[in-house]
C-alpha cells in the first residue's frame, strides 16, 4: 500500500493557463520567432499558402496580437515553418526551454543555389506582368506593363497597434512603436483612417465585439456621443463620450459603455484625461 501523499509532495502545475492567456503567450512568441528569422507577416502568409493554409497578413495580426488563436493545424504548421520543434516551451517560455538544433526554419531550407532559383523565379513572375500588385503609394509597373485582361490589385498599409484598448477594463496603453504594417484592399479600410487596433472586452456589445478590428482616426477632436479612443489615468479604453448626471445633479463628461451592465466613468478637473482618435468603424 502506498503511502498517503503529504500536501507538500503535490506535483506542482506547470503553468497558469488563464495567466498565459491573459499575457498573449502563443501571440508574442509566434511574433517573436516571426521577427527574429526577419521575415514580414506577408513572408509567411506565402509560405502557409505552400503548406496548403490560406491565410491573410490581417489574420496573422490577430493571432499575434491575441485577438484569435491558430487552429492546432495551423499552430504546428507555423512552428514547421519558425523551426520550432518544443513549442511548449518556446511558446510558453517554461523553465528550460531550447532551441532546436536538429533542424533548420522551413523558410531558411533552401541552400544559395536554391535562393538563387528562387530569385530567378520570382523574376519569370514579374516579368510575365500577371502577378505585379500596385500599391496606393507607388506602383511598381506602369499600366502599358500590365496585361488589359489583369485587374490591379491595390493595397493600402496600415499600422495595426497590438495595443489592448480595454473594451471592459483598463490596462495599461503600449509604446507607439508596437505595431504591424499590414496590408488590406482599399475597400477594407475606411478613406480616413490613420490606423487600426482590437478590442478587447465585451462592454461595447452589441457594436463591438471582442477581437475585433476597429479603425481610428488620429484626432482630439470629439463629439458628444462619438466613440473614440481614450486613455484615462494611462488605461486606454474604447468608450462613447458623453454627459452623464452624477448622484449630485450636475452634469459630467463621461466614458460611456454600450454595454449597460457597465456604468459610466466620470470626467473630473483632476483626471488624466487624453483623446487619441475618433472610430470610424
Amino acid at each position: 500500500m502506498n503511502p498517503a501523499r503529504k500536501s507538500s509532495d503535490a506535483i506542482p502545475a506547470p503553468w497558469n493557463g488563464a495567466q498565459m492567456m491573459e499575457e498573449n503567450r502563443i501571440g508574442r512568441g509566434l511574433q517573436s520567432a516571426r521577427k527574429a528569422l526577419g521575415i514580414t507577416q506577408s513572408d509567411v502568409c506565402r509560405s502557409l499558402a505552400g503548406m496548403g493554409f490560406s491565410l491573410t497578413a490581417a489574420g496573422l495580426s490577430r493571432w499575434e496580437s491575441g485577438a484569435s488563436t491558430p487552429n492546432p493545424y495551423q499552430l504546428l504548421a507555423l512552428c514547421e515553418l519558425y523551426g520550432i520543434s518544443d513549442p511548449t516551451s518556446a511558446l510558453l517560455g517554461r523553465p528550460g526551454a531550447t532551441k532546436s538544433t536538429t533542424s533548420l526554419p522551413r523558410i531558411r531550407r533552401l541552400n544559395a543555389e536554391g535562393l538563387r532559383k528562387l530569385r530567378d523565379y520570382e523574376e519569370d513572375l514579374v516579368a510575365s506582368g500577371r502577378y505585379l500588385p500596385v500599391h496606393t503609394s507607388q506602383s511598381e509597373a506602369t499600366a502599358a506593363d500590365v496585361p488589359s485582361n489583369i485587374v490591379p490589385f491595390v493595397t493600402k498599409p496600415m499600422r495595426i497597434y497590438d495595443l489592448r484598448v480595454s473594451a471592459g477594463r483598463g490596462v495599461q496603453l503600449l509604446d507607439e512603436e508596437d505595431y504591424e504594417e499590414v496590408d488590406f484592399t482599399e475597400d477594407e479600410v475606411p478613406a480616413q483612417a490613420d490606423f487600426g487596433l482590437y478590442v478587447y472586452g465585451d462592454s461595447m456589445q452589441p457594436e463591438f465585439q471582442d477581437g475585433d478590428l476597429v479603425w481610428v482616426k488620429a484626432t482630439k477632436d470629439i463629439q458628444r456621443r462619438d466613440i473614440g479612443i481614450f486613455s484615462l489615468d494611462g488605461e486606454g479604453y474604447i468608450k462613447q463620450f458623453d454627459y452623464v448626471r452624477g448622484q449630485n445633479r450636475v452634469m459630467y463628461p463621461a466614458l460611456v459603455s454600450l454595454n449597460p451592465k457597465y456604468p459610466p466613468m466620470l470626467l473630473h478637473e483632476d483626471s488624466n484625461f487624453h483623446v487619441l482618435g475618433k472610430v470610424i468603424r
